[in-house]
């Protein structure tokens, strides 16, 4: 049955957080679906929360074990699970300056499947500011930061600002 609504085109990004941890350079609004991959020493994920298209479904996948390329190995992991499960039907981005990537790309290009590696700097066209609401979560996280280790607090209300 037809509708007359045209639908959106699927694209699912496979973000490698650990290399690229700045996703506010990155237009987020042609995915459908944001899979963030982070390493086992990055305890904080910053989102730009106004970049996000409506109903996008995100998943932040936290690789616990420090070994070389071990994020990019979960990373190729879910893209072959995925591209067993959805097949063609869906788009596959991988964002990473990583050229590493590269490889994986051209097979599956060459077996009919759309992927392509996006490149951070390369991602947007247009370098968004960072919402104000992003400075605030980055500016709570590192109070909370702060408070957990109390020898480390400033004492004064300058040398509190010049931490932050």
């Amino acid at each position: 049955m037809v509708t007359g609504k045209s639908e959106k085109q699927q694209v699912i990004a496979f973000i490698d957080y650990e290399n690229c941890s700045n996703l506010t350079e990155i237009s987020l609004n042609i995915y459908t679906e944001l899979i963030i991959f982070a390493g086992a020493k990055q305890n904080n994920v910053a989102l730009p929360v106004n970049a996000f298209p409506e109903a996008v479904k995100v998943t932040l996948r936290h690789v616990s074990e420090v070994s070389r390329n071990n994020v990019d190995f979960h990373l190729v992991l879910e893209l072959g699970q995925c591209v067993c499960h959805y097949g063609p039907e869906k788009e596959y981005h991988i964002v990473s300056a990583d050229k590493g990537y590269d490889g994986i790309v051209r097979t599956l290009q060459a077996r009919g499947i759309r992927c392509r590696r996006v490149s951070p700097d390369k991602a947007s066209s247009v370098k968004m500011a960072a919402p104000d609401m992003d400075i605030v979560i980055r500016w709570a996280n590192k109070i909370q930061q702060a408070a957990r280790e109390v020898r480390n607090m400033p004492v004064t209300e300058e040398t509190f600002n010049n931490y932050l």
